[in-house]
């Protein structure tokens, strides 16, 4: 009877053994899930990160061409202005030259 009992205690500590074991697989396959997850979000994390700093930098690019555009725009509706101012001058010179033609034929016809 009493080697029955040890028979049966040695049972129970072969099983508690064998538990200790399982719940040992179980959390090491939950730290190693737990590592792949941290890894995967500092990835996604990095990731974004990079997709940020792109589209930071494009919008900075564009911002620069808009700017360089509107002085460009800028610049070329003054040069316009400047020839508009230039072709009036030229347009009275003309009829300056016209009219003086006039006023030298009359003396010529005198």
């Amino acid at each position: 009877r009493i080697e029955k009992e040890v028979d049966a205690r040695r049972h129970e500590v072969e099983t508690a053994k064998q538990d200790v074991k399982d719940a040992r697989k179980a959390a090491d396959l939950l730290e190693n899930e737990v590592g792949s997850l941290k890894q995967a979000a500092q990835q996604q994390a990095e990731d974004t990160q990079r997709l940020k700093d792109g589209l930071e930098g494009t919008i900075k690019t564009q911002q620069e061409e808009i700017s360089r555009l509107k002085d460009e725009s800028m610049r070329q509706d003054e040069q316009r202005k400047a020839i508009e101012e230039k072709y009036k001058g030229m347009c009275a010179q003309k009829e300056a030259l016209a009219q003086s033609k006039l006023d030298l034929e009359k003396q010529l016809e005198k």
